[in-house]
Formats: structure tokens, sequence, C-alpha cells
């Protein structure tokens, strides 16, 4: 609650639907907003149901896939929506810094500062920091544990990646 936000590298069946519910609560949200995989908003149902019975949900959550975030109307959605709290549950859906869905969302806490993140996934990465570098930032704003500066990040990947080569000292300079 300090920070604001949250990035959970959380596996599957560790708590990532029961944090996602009281989120919202937590946070003091008055609008908040969930962003999950279309394969999962049944399940997600089902599940809120349960948790509803032992917990204080907020009733004003609404749902929204990242499909849906993806065509032409995805920015007029949140436009319209204007969530206080973004919740991310399978984050990793926004990985890919040069997608629509990610423009979107990054450009929606651009034009609104003081919105909050929380960011689940299990898988964030496999290969680069750059994978969740802005989720984390979004999240965490300036107590991120990753460098916010893009050169700052980028050196740290060519020595922390998967696929990094930290004998290149190009970063260096």
């Amino acid at each position: 609650k300090q920070v604001g936000g949250l990035l959970g590298p959380i596996g599957t069946g560790h708590g990532k639907t029961l944090i996602t519910a009281l989120a919202p609560t937590v946070l003091g949200a008055k609008r908040p907003l969930l962003l999950l995989p279309a394969n999962m908003v049944d399940e997600f149902g089902r599940q809120l149901h349960t948790i509803r019975k032992h917990w204080l949900v907020s009733p004003h959550l609404r749902v929204l896939t990242y499909n849906k975030l993806s065509v032409l109307s995805g920015q007029e959605l949140l436009t319209r929506l204007q969530p206080d709290l973004i919740i991310c549950d399978e984050a990793h859906n926004l990985r890919q810094l040069d997608s629509t869905r990610t423009k979107r969302v990054i450009r929606y806490f651009v034009d609104n500062p003081r919105t909050k993140l929380v960011a689940l996934s299990g898988t964030f990465t496999d290969k680069s920091l750059l994978d969740y570098a802005h989720l984390a930032e979004l999240a965490l704003r300036d107590l991120s544990p990753l460098p916010r500066e893009k050169h700052d990040l980028e050196a740290w990947a060519k020595v922390v990646d998967k696929t990094g080569d930290p004998s290149n000292t190009d970063y260096a300079n």
C-alpha cells in the first residue's frame, strides 16, 4: 500500500486470484480494472463468487480482456472506464513494448499518472529484463528494482539476460 502498486512474480496456484480480488479494497480504488486473457474470464468469475463469500471485494471491479484492449476501441474503453487501478493478471501479455495493447496501457499511465498498477505473472520473462522493466516502473515508480534509464537498463540486460554478453564493454561508454 505504501508504494501504491505491486509487481508480483507469482506462479500458478499461489494466490494471484485472491490478490486480484482484494487489491482494489486494499489500495482504495474507486474504478478498478482487471486485464486478463479471454480464456480466464469464466474461471475468474467462478473464483470471485467464492472469494466474495469470505472477503470484502470491491463491487466496482471491471474486467477487460487483453484481446479487447488490442482492438481499435481498446483505447476508448480505457478512456471511458477511467480506471484508477489497473490489475494485470498474466501481465506477461504486456511484455512487448511495440504491441498495441502495451502501448495503450503505457499511454493511459502517461495521461493518468496517479493510476496504480498491480502486475502479476509467473512468467514475466524467460529472456530479458526488457520484458518487464516497463511494468516494474509503472507498478513501483521510482522504487523499481530495475534501472529506469534506458541506457542503464540495456547495460544491465547485457550482463544479466539469458543471451546477454557481459564481455561486451560497449555499454561502459
